[in-house]
């Protein structure tokens, strides 16, 4: 099986946590994206740490945490978060890297209005 994404719910806790850490250990060589959901955020966070602490920060986290801060219209955020996407995809993703750029420029020209 060689899944591009894995969704893990319940992962702020008990079998959810275990499963993304035992997830991000076998797949993040392979670039594979971990979703982590949780009701509790700073158990989530904390899980989310241990991930990549065993490797899982991969692009395609990064442009979902940066489009997730896009959408919540926290600019500096999301602008953060594209670009370091744009530095770690090496053009695995034209598609999305096309997508990244654009917003940058787009949410940094929204920033320079605002002052």
């Amino acid at each position: 099986m060689n899944p591009k994404t894995i969704l893990i719910t319940g992962a702020s806790s008990g079998i959810g946590a275990a499963l993304a850490r035992a997830h991000a250990k076998a797949y993040a060589k392979f670039g594979v994206t971990l979703l982590l959901w949780g009701r509790d955020e700073s158990r989530l966070n904390e899980t989310a740490r241990e991930c990549r602490a065993l490797g899982a920060e991969a692009p395609g986290n990064l442009f979902f945490r940066a489009l997730t801060h896009d959408r919540l219209q926290q600019r500096p955020e999301a602008i953060e978060n594209y670009n370091k996407f744009l530095a770690t995809s090496q053009g695995k993703f034209p598609d999305q890297e096309f997508q990244a750029r654009q917003r940058v420029r787009i949410l940094e020209n929204e920033l320079r209005k605002k002052r």
